[in-house]
């Protein structure tokens, strides 16, 4: 409550953010007292902040040197600014991009790979393998991917390598070649893994179905409406569809209804609601998440089938 109007903050467990939106010098030096205030209820409450453990980011599409001419503190001791802040394990720089997190997950999950091929080089049963590759290598790739999912190709097709190579080491055949696509998801359905991609977008959903049915503390964005126009006009969409009053589209492309914003089409409300309505409609009339899970499951595999068919190479 001592906070000044613009200033916010969030806690949780032992973490603790503030910010405010820096306009001027002012909004500097009101973001120092409040940070006072804060060390202030700290000490009433018998709690210390460590300077040292304590980082500013800086949040902007272009970062002015004279941002960073400002020096916060802590107790008079100096709180240094940073590029890269890990924050409940994901790594968030100024520009809000995943970027750097992308980049250390290959690497851990680069090492870990290593380390399983060195460690466990005895075990040739698929199974074990498989169950080895799943706990240490793909469990890096499962944490909160609905923040982090990459956008760019690029950056997927880079983790998906380390999945291929898991692959192979799995299947015990180091010589064998995932480049081509139906390859590597018939690897896939033989090991039941689903490919990388599709499964940010299995984790994308079930997340958008818990709380499209408010079975979540999370609520939909007020530019994600349900769709209530004529089928006759957009026939592919449907009672439980979901259209967005904001568009990444050039202007020309714009209805009266919507508003343009370039860096939309990467967060997660936008992909997710698109992913959403090209499901059937009678998979997503299923509320209980239970059954939903299982049938979005047989769906994403039956698509990972349709790949293989359309694209079949021989393979022995």
């Amino acid at each position: 409550n001592d906070l000044s109007p613009g200033t916010d903050i969030t806690m949780y467990a032992d973490d603790t953010k503030i910010w405010r939106r820096i306009g001027s010098l002012d909004d500097h030096w009101i973001l120092q007292r409040d940070i006072n205030s804060l060390l202030s209820w700290a000490s009433r409450n018998m709690m210390i902040f460590h300077p040292s453990k304590s980082h500013i980011l800086t949040v902007a599409r272009t970062i002015s040197p004279n941002v960073r001419s400002f020096i916060y503190s802590i107790n008079d001791t100096a709180i240094d600014y940073t590029d890269v802040e890990k924050d409940l394990g994901v790594h968030i720089n100024g520009k809000l991009d995943w970027t750097n997190h992308c980049d250390k997950l290959y690497t851990k999950a680069n090492q870990r790979l290593g380390l399983l091929k060195r460690t466990c080089y005895f075990t040739k049963n698929t199974s074990k393998r498989r169950a080895f590759y799943l706990s240490q290598v793909r469990s890096h790739f499962e944490h909160c991917t609905i923040i982090w999912r990459p956008s760019a190709n690029t950056t997927v097709d880079k983790l998906e390598t380390i999945q291929k190579r898991g692959m192979k080491w799995i299947m015990n055949d180091l010589y064998l070649s995932l480049t081509d696509k139906s390859i590597y998801y018939r690897i896939c359905k033989k090991l039941n893994i689903l490919p990388l991609s599709i499964r940010f977008d299995y984790k994308d959903i079930l997340f958008f179905h818990n709380v499209f049915y408010g079975l979540s503390v999370v609520q939909l964005p007020s530019y994600l409406r349900l769709f209530t126009g004529s089928r006759l006009r957009r026939s592919h969409l449907d009672e439980l569809s979901l259209v967005s009053d904001i568009t990444p589209q050039a202007p020309q492309n714009l209805t009266t209804s919507q508003s343009r914003c370039i860096g939309i089409s990467k967060s997660y409300f936008y992909r997710a609601h698109l992913l959403w309505n090209k499901l059937p409609f009678e998979l997503r009339s299923i509320h209980r998440p239970s059954i939903f899970k299982t049938h979005l499951l047989k769906h994403l595999w039956n698509e990972v089938t349709e790949v293989i068919q359309t694209e079949s190479v021989p393979f022995d």
